[in-house]
């Protein structure tokens, strides 16, 4: 004997479409709760100035210069992104025209006051084995340049809608379109680190249902 639409009933309970809950929180950076600081290290074999003496210019040559210089600046905008209550991508934009690096060929500080905003864009948010800390693997973009990097920091939840994330990493001024005119031949170090304390607040919920296979 046969069951009739038997046959039916298992190829439609073989295609059953199941579905899974996705839920995203976006939060966004608070700059109440923020701050950005950067320290620049220089140290200088040769430093070739044009300085005003006496009511005229002249060149002078300087070696062995070292000098230290820090400050602070905000983020413009910036956001980190959990899937599922894991944390997956984010961006922060800053404004680097709050460096001031000293030209090699004036009197003044050379400011970048053209600079557009530079951004870096968190590809992927890599757990540590240690709770709380976390890899940012990260693009930063600086004018026309953009490099990849790998920055660690701890994220940790102060409220139910509140993140705090901390970190640091070192960018090299040669590297980077920093600076009036370089010289490279005579640095032989130009480093500037920047330490993150950034706070998020909650922003935006949604919940989202897509199929499994």
């Amino acid at each position: 004997l046969y069951s009739c639409g038997g046959t039916d009933a298992r190829e439609a309970q073989a295609h059953e479409i199941k579905w899974k809950t996705i839920q995203t929180d976006i939060y966004k950076v608070d700059s109440s709760l923020s701050v950005v600081e950067w320290h620049r290290e220089v140290d200088n074999k040769k430093v070739n100035k044009r300085v005003k003496l006496f009511g005229s210019y002249a060149n002078v040559t300087m070696e062995n210069v070292q000098f230290s210089s820090n400050g602070e600046f905000e983020v413009n905008k910036g956001e980190l992104i959990s899937t599922n209550d894991e944390w997956t991508n984010g961006l922060l934009e800053f404004d680097f025209s709050a460096l001031k690096l000293y030209s090699e060929n004036s009197e003044k500080f050379f400011v970048a006051t053209e600079f557009p905003q530079s951004t870096l864009q968190i590809n992927k948010i890599i757990p540590d084995s240690i709770e709380m800390h976390f890899l940012l693997n990260s693009t930063l973009s600086i004018l026309d340049s953009s490099k990849t990097m790998n920055i660690p920091v701890k994220i940790r939840t102060n409220c139910i809608n509140t993140v705090y994330l901390t970190g640091s990493f070192a960018i090299q001024t040669l590297e980077w379109p920093l600076k009036e005119d370089p010289q490279p031949e005579n640095v032989r170090k130009d480093e500037i680190t920047i330490d993150l304390n950034l706070g998020f607040t909650l922003s935006e919920s949604n919940t989202d249902s897509v199929a499994v296979e």
